[in-house]
């Protein structure tokens, strides 16, 4: 069900465009769930990150799902995190 109120918002992962209304204008800006982003990390420090369009906007600003095709995939390492006392006792 969609968020009927404000406060709903929050409790709601991802929301389809909605027109916000701006004082008495009937075409206020849209409001949603642009995109979504996911980052695995592994034990190892192996990181993938993933992020992809849900919604973009067209011609006259109208508001459509985006294709699957527009993912950004990124890989990378992390390095291992030392303290400054166990970086100390390393030395």
């Amino acid at each position: 069900m969609p968020p009927r109120v404000r406060a709903d918002l929050r409790n709601t992962i991802q929301i389809e465009p909605l027109q916000v209304k701006v004082a008495q204008s009937d075409d206020g800006p849209l409001y949603g769930t642009r995109l979504s982003t996911v980052i695995l990390v592994r034990r190892d420090g192996k990181v993938l990150f993933v992020e992809r369009d849900i919604w973009v906007l067209g011609e006259e600003n109208k508001a459509f799902k985006a294709a699957n095709t527009n993912d950004r995939v990124f890989t990378f390492h992390l390095e291992p995190y030392l303290s400054e006392d166990k970086a100390a006792s390393a030395s």
